[in-house]
């Protein structure tokens, strides 16, 4: 990076580059700690970052089993009688009691 005119220093980038350099070590530390083994705890594979873990999958094949049972039941159709449900329910509650004479 060159002074741009008369001498003039554009100190911009070079806080853009500790700034970078700052994050990148903090994501190296940080790693670092989660792989290298210490005195607590247990450290983890080399490559946790790229594994899924078992309660995602579970969870994604629960939905799956979920969606297989409601059958041709959209999405839509399920908000749709939720909310027809709910504003039933309120119209019960908001109804005046009949007056005996």
């Amino acid at each position: 990076i060159s002074p741009k005119m008369h001498g003039i220093i554009d100190i911009g980038p070079g806080i853009g580059m500790q700034l970078a350099s700052n994050l990148l070590l903090m994501f190296i530390g940080w790693y670092l700690d989660q792989v290298i083994p210490s005195e607590y705890g247990i450290p983890k594979p080399w490559n946790f970052l790229c594994i899924r873990k078992k309660k995602d999958v579970a969870d994604e094949q629960r939905k799956k089993l979920l969606d297989e049972e409601q059958g041709p039941q959209t999405k839509e159709y399920a908000v749709s009688s939720a909310i027809y449900e709910e504003k039933s329910e309120k119209s019960i509650k908001e109804e005046p009691a009949v007056r005996l004479e």
